[in-house]
């Protein structure tokens, strides 16, 4: 359901993107979270009888917010220093990724019961409604208005063989990533009880992942160097096992 709520989100999302900009849409994704959280609150042990509709509000929120976050990275950013860019958000966001369910967790653990959940989604609703004043906050870049183009991304599609490929290999990366992350939340959550040891889980996955980052990228600016297109393509493959693999 969620990822259904994100994929009509998407299509939601970009018309309003090419007419009103991409501060519209980043500040209804993040109402959306913060209805998300606010429901959650409310609904309290009752939260499981909602499910169908807190995770379409999910997932179109994730698809308003995602759209606009890779949007506005290439509104603020330029070729010759978006690598740069990427770099910096990307190490903020692995912080905060590390340091957030470990904290959750420890929290949960400690206050106990569902008080300390509530107090999570409490944060949580804080911290996106500051998340939605930055955001405002933030200067719209002026450009034309555009049409959204469809038809021409689908004959892209149809005429370029790496776009297919691209298409292809996402798809299939859905698929891991769907399967994956339902069936080992259900194994983690059926088998450990202490929300301490499911936030150091998430912990060391984090960790796991960015030591990971940091030696395939040193692999990737060897085999680019030499061009190896073979050996890329082969890293890639390698890389998507053992990340599954990490998961488990």
């Amino acid at each position: 359901i969620y990822y259904f709520g994100t994929a009509a989100g998407m299509f939601v999302a970009i018309p309003v993107l090419r007419k009103f900009g991409s501060g519209l849409i980043s500040l209804v994704g993040i109402l959306l979270y913060c209805l998300l959280y606010l429901l959650l609150i409310v609904f309290n042990t009752n939260s499981a009888s909602y499910v169908i509709l807190l995770a379409c509000i999910y997932g179109m929120g994730g698809a308003f917010y995602w759209l606009s976050y890779s949007y506005r990275v290439t509104e603020y950013s330029t070729l010759e220093n978006r690598d740069s860019a990427l770099a910096v958000i990307s190490m903020f966001a692995s912080v905060v990724n590390l340091s957030a369910p470990l904290i959750s967790g420890i929290m949960i653990s400690v206050v106990g019961g569902t008080f300390g959940y509530m107090i999570v989604f409490a944060l949580s609703l804080a911290i996106a409604v500051l998340t939605a004043i930055g955001s405002v906050r933030l200067p719209e870049q002026k450009k034309k208005k555009t049409k959204v183009m469809y038809r021409e991304a689908l004959q892209c599609f149809r005429q370029y063989r790496c776009m297919r490929f691209c298409m292809y290999s996402e798809a299939c990366k859905g698929v891991r990533d769907g399967a994956f992350g339902f069936i080992l939340n259900i194994i983690l959550y059926k088998f450990v009880s202490n929300e301490a040891l499911i936030g150091f889980n998430t912990f060391l996955s984090g960790a796991a992942s960015i030591i990971s980052f940091i030696i395939v990228t040193f692999l990737l600016n060897l085999l680019l160097y030499d061009d190896n297109i073979i050996e890329l393509t082969l890293l890639f493959i390698l890389l998507s096992s053992a990340t599954s693999s990490n998961n488990l």
